[in-house]
């Protein structure tokens, strides 16, 4: 038995997130992106902050897994 069957991970409910991680490059101007599946944003930060190089920078972190449009906000009346 898989480790991540037996502690429930596979089911749609525990899903980890997915973020997009935007890593730019001073010199060249361009925009690297990576998909990292993690447990919160900080975690994501973390791995990402690994695969930075040289003369590169942390652009954006987002999570694709809520993507904007899909959940709409419940309006509060107060």
């Amino acid at each position: 038995m898989n480790t991540h069957t037996a502690i429930g991970l596979n089911t749609k409910e525990n899903k980890m997130p997915n973020y997009l991680i935007e890593i730019g490059n001073n010199k060249s101007r361009r925009v690297r992106k990576l998909k990292i599946f993690s447990s919160c944003v900080d975690d994501a930060e973390r791995e990402a902050k690994k695969t930075i190089k040289r003369g590169e920078h942390l652009l954006s972190i987002s999570n694709n897994s809520f993507p904007f449009g899909e959940h709409k906000p419940v309006n509060n009346p107060h």
